[in-house]
């Protein structure tokens, strides 16, 4: 079996976590105006993460460190979008770059 890095894994899963949390919370059925407008505000936020966790995963499943640090990426990119949000990708940011950093060393020692 090709190693993986345990850290990746770990980003992938709080991301996927707080993605799925962030769109069931701001797209939820309301018919209030604020709410449509706070969903507009937050929208390049989750589109950007959406593409930071697919990047991510792929970058997991295939061990292409490239698409690891384009998530990593695409993670600091979308929270800054969504600034008062960004506490959640703290994590998944650190886990993220530290884990691109040992596949890289695990890819290279194989």
């Amino acid at each position: 079996m090709k190693k993986r890095s345990i850290l990746l894994l770990a980003a992938e899963i709080i991301a996927t976590a707080y993605l799925i949390y962030i769109v069931s919370y701001f797209f939820k059925d309301s018919n209030e105006a604020s709410d449509a407008l706070a969903s507009v505000l937050v929208f390049p936020h989750i589109i950007v993460l959406l593409f930071g966790v697919i990047f991510g995963w792929i970058g997991y499943f295939t061990r292409v460190t490239g698409f690891s640090l384009a998530a990593a990426i695409l993670y600091c990119v979308s929270a800054a979008l969504f600034i008062l949000y960004a506490m959640f990708l703290i994590l998944p940011i650190i886990f993220e770059f530290v884990g691109y950093s040992n596949q890289k060393k695990i890819n290279a020692a194989q």
